[in-house]
């Protein structure tokens, strides 16, 4: 339902991630589907809000194909530099990142 589904909304943005997938394998070649409109102008937004911060676009591609924590753990600390723990990754991946997005 695409009433009250807003980008500007942490929470809204954090399903739509823990989601994504799905999302847009059922809005895939389907034009008149809201979920198509929805998940174009999210990736969009996804694309501008995360431009500035390569680390976090990283984890986030890395959660979409589904790789655990500790597998984002290593390649961040391999491509960054930076070991994070995994319980900081959860939180990066489920109230700072959308937090971004939605601003």
């Amino acid at each position: 339902v695409s009433e009250g589904i807003t980008l500007v909304d942490p929470k809204v943005i954090s399903g739509i991630l823990c989601n994504y997938t799905r999302l847009r394998q059922e809005s895939k070649g389907v034009f008149d589907n809201y979920t198509w409109y929805i998940m174009e102008d999210f990736d969009d937004v996804l694309e501008r809000a995360l431009e500035p911060y390569p680390l976090y676009r990283k984890l986030v591609e890395m959660k979409i194909d589904g790789y655990q924590n500790i597998e984002i753990q290593e390649e961040l600390e391999k491509e960054f530099g930076i070991r994070h723990s995994v319980e900081y990754i959860s939180s990066l991946w489920r109230k700072k990142i959308p937090s971004i997005i939605a601003s």
